[in-house]
């Protein structure tokens, strides 16, 4: 199923990837428990597919959590920890929201400018288009 869900991702076809990204999450989940490698990276997986719908809120829950088990079963400077705290941070900046204080160690320079949000008032350009050769998103 995860070369399917993967397959359909690229092809653009989110809405079909979602419930077969669910799916996975809920196995890994209760197969190998919330703890393990694959069932972090399923649940970062289905936060990207619901941020490339639009589903912003949701994705933000999703990755959040994600971002919080990736420091505890990756590390906090692994590069799986730091892609999923930069899909939270994109979530929030479509949001309208600022970057959490706590994300802010993460982000190059470590503040907020004076208009709250990080990078010095504007998040760099991240492609969100499967068919922009800079985009690749999963892990």
């Amino acid at each position: 199923m995860d070369t399917l869900e993967t397959t359909l991702y690229y092809q653009g076809k989110y809405a079909e990837a979602e419930p077969i990204c669910r799916q996975l999450w809920q196995f890994h989940e209760s197969m190998v428990g919330e703890g393990h490698p694959n069932t972090v990276i399923a649940m970062s997986r289905l936060a990207i597919l619901l941020y490339s719908q639009g589903k912003y809120l949701e994705a933000e829950h999703i990755c959040w959590r994600a971002v919080q088990l990736s420091k505890r079963v990756f590390g906090e400077g692994h590069p799986h920890t730091i892609r999923s705290m930069d899909i939270f941070a994109n979530t929030l900046y479509h949001q309208g929201k600022y970057v959490e204080p706590s994300l802010r160690a993460y982000i190059p320079g470590g503040t907020a400018a004076p208009g709250g949000i990080a990078w010095g008032g504007a998040i760099p350009y991240m492609p969100t288009k499967m068919s922009d050769p800079a985009y690749s998103p999963y892990f």
